[in-house]
């Protein structure tokens, strides 16, 4: 019997090690493309009218913290995490343009991590309860009720694969049984390659 939980435990790591090797290769192959297709960066390029006014706005506001302006960008990715008022990848490109694909990564992942290990902490502090006053509950419910059955799986998907709204589904991984520290990885870990997609895209939009 413990050999065969030993066993267990081993292909569980083995398995988090191929998803987050799986999650590197596909980063690189994204930023690949992008740097090598300037068309694709031009889809998200700042100064286009769909994105300018959250460029002006966000720009302006990290430019004008002087040598702050990393700590604000981070804290501005955290606050899309917890309260969703822009999304984030638009936030990464704007990053991408002002301080290049790589640094922009780096801080939008810190700022992402820093956002969703709050919003895990509201969902287990408040509760489904209180959560349904201000997010739609039967959504909330749903989501939670996949997350519990399907596990880290699903959360990985769904934060990888950005269809689901990433701040309910955050929200509803924080009422799961799941151990925060492991949400925390599987939302950083699975966020980073649309972040670094979209950093590079801004980074190459600059050049």
């Amino acid at each position: 019997h413990k050999i065969m939980k030993h066993l267990s435990i081993s292909r569980r790591k083995t398995f988090g090690w191929v998803i987050i090797g799986f999650t590197c290769l596909l980063t690189l192959v994204a930023i690949t493309l992008v740097l090598q297709n300037r068309a694709v960066a031009g889809i998200a390029d700042p100064s286009e009218p769909l994105l300018q006014g959250y460029s002006d706005g966000i720009a302006g506001t990290v430019t004008s913290s002087g040598g702050f302006g990393p700590v604000v960008y981070i804290l501005l990715q955290a606050l899309q995490a917890v309260v969703a008022p822009i999304p984030g990848p638009v936030i990464a490109v704007i990053g991408g343009y002002l301080y290049g694909g790589l640094t922009a990564t780096i801080l939008s992942v810190i700022g992402s991590a820093l956002g969703f290990f709050i919003v895990f902490l509201i969902s287990r502090r408040l509760g489904k309860k209180i959560l349904s006053r201000f997010i739609d509950g039967r959504r909330l419910d749903k989501y939670e009720q996949i997350i519990s059955a399907r596990g880290g799986i699903f959360l990985y998907v769904a934060f990888l694969i950005p269809i689901l709204p990433d701040s309910l589904v955050g929200y509803a991984a924080g009422l799961s049984r799941l151990p925060i520290p492991k949400l925390l990885v599987i939302a950083t870990v699975a966020r980073a390659p649309g972040i670094a997609v979209a950093a590079f895209i801004g980074s190459s939009v600059a050049a």
